[in-house]
């Protein structure tokens, strides 16, 4: 027999007389606590809800009012149509919630007003220059009457709404382009590398990825396409810099119905947002969502996406650091497809996480990065009972410093009716040894 002295991460030390293979047991169990310790991630509490019964398309976290906190903005659109595709229950709401202790202890509920019916997607950012936060707008549903006369959900517009008095009790809407057909996403870079914020809309009923030149203070706005005649299907655009240039590029992906499905990116040939050359990243896919960043850290950025056909959640990884050439990583082979992709450090140990919502589940999850290569993934269910999920977002809501998240779910039944919910994080285990 042998006597043996063992020290577990546990802080517990213990005398114990084992035999050869009880101390290779013994061996066995404690590499298994350590490797799970140390691959352990984040972990959330249970969902706060701001408002059931709402049904939730998007939702983002922005400090709205100026006073150091974040809130809360949501989307709800809900256009019903019958057989003969006349819109017989339509309604749309654009509000924020007020985080009124800084917390997310208590919430103010607030109706942005203006014309946003049929509203798809928004994105908080100052677009005048004046050092507040106003709202880019994409309008992707609107009821247009067909030559029949009958009432079809299409139609779309880009517009944004102006914070007057920087508390966000004041707005005013300014119209940017009427004629968007069908606007999927939309967001604020600055594509001509000017200093202000411009935009950048998907419109897939358009069969367009288009951006909006910025005069600096919003009163002006001029059209710039990314490609010459159309783009077949869009479904969704990032601003990136994939060639590492120095300006943004986009990444955009396109559905099942181009003839070419997949991902795409354009160059940002002249810096400025007026040139640009599509380069394929992998044609025959079936992309639903994408997005960009430094997966395996070496300097470069590279792509993330979904695939809604094979129902896998993948990476691209950037070989050359150009956008010349891919190379596709596995990251869940048994995904089931997503409508929000987001790329963030959840654990805060410096590589990017992701987050992600999987609607045919019910469910809100992030892979964990495990090797900080890219190479080695655990999956972490946040929630799975969140009605049909929408969109998500990490943002710090209570003010400790740490991501939490963030979901606009859409109804799925009266036991899981839509709503708007944030999810605090528990810090890791080993941040609190």
């Amino acid at each position: 027999m042998k006597t043996a002295l063992v020290s577990c991460p546990l802080r517990i030390v213990c005398r114990i007389n084992i035999t050869t293979l009880q101390a290779f047991l013994v061996l066995f169990f404690l590499i298994q606590l350590v490797g799970g310790l140390a691959l352990a991630g984040n972990d959330f509490e249970g969902r706060h809800t701001l408002i059931k019964d709402f049904e939730g398309i998007y939702v983002q976290g922005s400090d709205l009012d100026g006073d150091g906190d974040m809130d809360i903005i949501g989307v709800a659109n809900d256009i019903v149509a019958d057989n003969e595709r006349n819109v017989i229950v339509g309604d749309s709401v654009l509000c924020w919630w007020e985080n009124l202790y800084g917390d997310g202890s208590s919430w103010t509920r607030r109706i942005i007003p203006g014309d946003t019916f049929g509203i798809r997607c928004v994105q908080a950012a100052d677009l005048d220059g004046d050092g507040d936060m106003d709202l880019a707008v994409g309008i992707g549903n609107v009821p247009q009457e067909t030559h029949s006369g009958t009432l079809f959900p299409g139609g779309g517009r880009v517009l944004w709404i102006e914070n007057l008095d920087g508390l966000a009790d004041d707005w005013e809407l300014h119209s940017v382009h009427n004629s968007f057909n069908h606007t999927l996403d939309i967001s604020t870079p600055d594509l001509d590398g000017d200093g202000d914020l411009d935009l950048l809309a998907t419109g897939n009923g358009a069969e367009m990825i288009s951006w909006w030149e910025n005069n600096g203070t919003g009163t002006t706005w001029h059209k710039h396409n990314l490609h010459p005649s159309y783009i077949p299907c869009p479904t969704s655009s990032q601003a990136t810099d994939l060639d590492g240039d120095g300006d943004l590029d986009v990444v955009a992906s396109l559905n099942s119905h181009s003839p070419n499905p997949g991902i795409v990116w354009y160059e940002n040939i002249d810096s400025n947002g007026i040139d640009w050359v599509e380069h394929a990243v992998a044609i025959g896919d079936i992309r639903a969502r994408i997005c960009s960043m430094d997966i395996d850290l070496d300097g470069d950025m590279d792509i993330i996406s979904t695939d809604t056909i094979k129902q896998t959640l993948d990476w691209w990884e950037n070989m050359t650091g150009d956008g010349t050439d891919w190379k596709q990583h596995s990251i869940d082979l048994y995904f089931g497809g997503s409508s929000s992709l987001t790329s963030v450090d959840f654990d805060s140990d410096g590589d990017p996480d992701i987050l992600c919502i999987t609607p045919s589940e019910s469910e809100l999850s992030w892979w964990e990065n495990t090797n900080a290569w890219g190479t080695a993934w655990v999956k972490h269910v946040v929630d799975n009972g969140f009605g049909i999920p929408s969109w998500a977002q990490a943002v710090d809501i209570n003010g400790d410093g740490s991501l939490d998240i963030v979901g606009a779910s859409s109804f799925q039944s009266t036991r899981r009716p839509g709503e708007i919910a944030w999810w605090p994080v528990i810090p890791d285990v080993n941040e609190l040894n």
